[in-house]
């Protein structure tokens, strides 16, 4: 079995993070990123 793989998109402390916050809010899934701005883009390009 592989180790953990740790880059810019993915490593396992963000994993860990969604899957709690996804859990706290009763969602199916989360997702963690740098920054505010970066938030933002994500949500503006999804609609």
């Amino acid at each position: 079995e592989f180790g953990n793989i740790y880059s810019r998109i993915m490593n396992p402390t963000n994993d860990i993070l969604e899957k709690r916050m996804a859990a706290i809010e009763g969602g199916i899934g989360a997702l963690a990123v740098a920054s505010g701005q970066a938030a933002e883009t994500i949500a503006i390009l999804n609609i």
